[in-house]
């Protein structure tokens, strides 16, 4: 289905880079937060399941 593709227009246009916030930073500040979930499921012992469906 279509509805999980994302044109490359609608990609650079997040509410982040409309403000101004670089694409490469935006991606940092996305990789820097999924690691922070994975960390934080880990010492909570949740499942992975529950981390990814958290990223």
């Amino acid at each position: 289905s279509s509805r999980w593709f994302f044109t490359r227009e609608q990609l650079e246009n997040t509410p982040s880079r409309r403000c101004g916030v670089e694409a490469d930073k935006e991606l940092s500040y996305r990789q820097q937060a999924a690691n922070l979930i994975q960390e934080m499921g880990q010492r909570l012992n949740v499942s992975q399941l529950t981390i990814n469906t958290a990223i």
